[in-house]
Formats: C-alpha cells, sequence, structure tokens
C-alpha cells in the first residue's frame, strides 16, 4: 500500500512538473527564433541594397528597386551546395503559391567558379523560372553572409524582415515568415491564428509537453481507480474475516 501511494504521489507530482513548465514557456518562451533564423543577422528593419543585374535565364536587366512593392526572397547558393539543393522544392512551392504581383524569388549565385551555363544547366533540371543573377561579392558583403544557403525575405518597402540560414529545418519555415507579410495567402479559417501567431506557435513547439501530461494524468487516473480498489478488496477481505471470526465465537459458545 505505502508503495502504491508513493508512486500515485510521484505521478501527480511529474504531472504538476510537467504543466507548470509547459505553462512557463507560454508565457517567457513564446517569441524565441531557432537559432538558425536569424532576424537580426542584419538588424530587421534596413534597407535592402540596390543593384543592377543580369538575370542569367532571360539575358535581361534588371534593378533590384523595380521589385518595389513585392515580397523578395533573396536566395544566396551555389549549384553544387548539397544543401542548396535540399531547399530548391522549398522556393518551388512558394514560387506556385504566391502570385507573380505580390512575390518574386531572385537566386543570387555566390560561387565564382559557377558558370552562366551551369546556373542555367541547374535551373533546367528544377525548371526554375525566376531569377538567378551571379554576385561579384558586393551583394555577399552586404548582407553579411556566413554560409549557404541563406535566404533573405525583403519587405514590399525594401526593406529586410528575415534571415533565414542553414539546415533544411530552417528552410522549411521560410513559408510562415512570408505569410506573415502576405496574410492574405493563408488557407487558415482564421488568420489570426495562424503562422508567426503566439498561440499557433506555442501549440506546435510544445505538443509533446501536453502528451506526456496527458500519458501522465492516464497514468494517475489509472493508479488512482487500482488503489480504490484495493480500498474495497481489503475492506471487503476485512469483512468477510470478521463475519468468519464472529461464525467460529458463536459455535464455541453453543
Amino acid at each position: 500500500m505505502k508503495k502504491s501511494q508513493s508512486l500515485i504521489l510521484f505521478s501527480i507530482l511529474l504531472t504538476i512538473i510537467t504543466f507548470s513548465t509547459t505553462m512557463t514557456v507560454f508565457a517567457e518562451k513564446t517569441d524565441i527564433i531557432p537559432t538558425n533564423v536569424n532576424p537580426n543577422l542584419i538588424t530587421r528593419g534596413t534597407p535592402a541594397v540596390d543593384f543592377t543585374a543580369k538575370d542569367v535565364l532571360t539575358d535581361i536587366s534588371f534593378t533590384f528597386s523595380s521589385l518595389a512593392g513585392k515580397v523578395i526572397v533573396l536566395d544566396f547558393f551555389s549549384t553544387t551546395c548539397i544543401p542548396c539543393v535540399h531547399s530548391v522544392p522549398e522556393l518551388l512551392k512558394a514560387n506556385i503559391k504566391y502570385s507573380s504581383a505580390d512575390f518574386e524569388i531572385v537566386s543570387v549565385d555566390v560561387d565564382s567558379n559557377d558558370t552562366e551555363a551551369a546556373i542555367e544547366n541547374f535551373a533546367e533540371g528544377w525548371t526554375i523560372d525566376w531569377k538567378m543573377v551571379r554576385d561579384n561579392g558586393d551583394l555577399a558583403n552586404y548582407y553579411q553572409l556566413l554560409e549557404i544557403p541563406t535566404f533573405y525575405i525583403i519587405d514590399q518597402d525594401m526593406l529586410i524582415y528575415q534571415a533565414i540560414f542553414g539546415s533544411e529545418e530552417a528552410i522549411k519555415l521560410l513559408d510562415s515568415f512570408i505569410l506573415e507579410l502576405l496574410p492574405s495567402y493563408s488557407t487558415a479559417p482564421n488568420p489570426t491564428v495562424g503562422p508567426g501567431n503566439p498561440v499557433s506557435e506555442f501549440w506546435a513547439k510544445n505538443w509533446y509537453w501536453f502528451i506526456l501530461g496527458g500519458v501522465m494524468f492516464i497514468v494517475v487516473t489509472g493508479l488512482l481507480i487500482q488503489r480504490r480498489r484495493i480500498v474495497i478488496h481489503n475492506k471487503k477481505v476485512r469483512k468477510q474475516k470478521q463475519e468468519a471470526r464472529q461464525k467460529r465465537y458463536r459455535k464455541r459458545e453453543r
């Protein structure tokens, strides 16, 4: 019985700790951004640098400022960079999802060894139809490029909004940041509860705590039910023993 009571108390304590930890995370860490998603590689709100470049795929020159009014993803890449290759599907999905009137991708090849032919072959292999340019080093320097792939999301006012770099896991967050600037494309019934919203981010980041809490609740409930059964059983046994003693006592009196 003491062992059962100790187990029940331990389970209750663990459940309380689980929920209190979850609530602490909600209260204090809802604005945490993964380390490989960095809004301050360059301070958010810094103007995007204007430049003129030739689109390798069309041989047409353009100025970056001509894209004002759209959300722009600057994709720093190399044709031989494996993580860059793995990031292409996310860019393709975004290119399909968002209208060209609201959204633009500009891929910037920072590898001096990549020829225009290599870039064209890369684009053809992935059926890429957005702008692809070569960098002479100026853009990489301005955007403090540390690794590739790196994505800079530029808002409609040509201001830096977000930087994403590194792992494939971080790249999957690209769409959520674009939606913050283009909320009308959200498929959620209530656009106010979507990517970037603290409530949805909280549930997405802490679901495992609730599963653990639910499991512990079930365990505690099961233990309490079992304890109740044991108590009832013990009462029944004591009653039976008492009745048996009374029968023996009556027989001796006779």
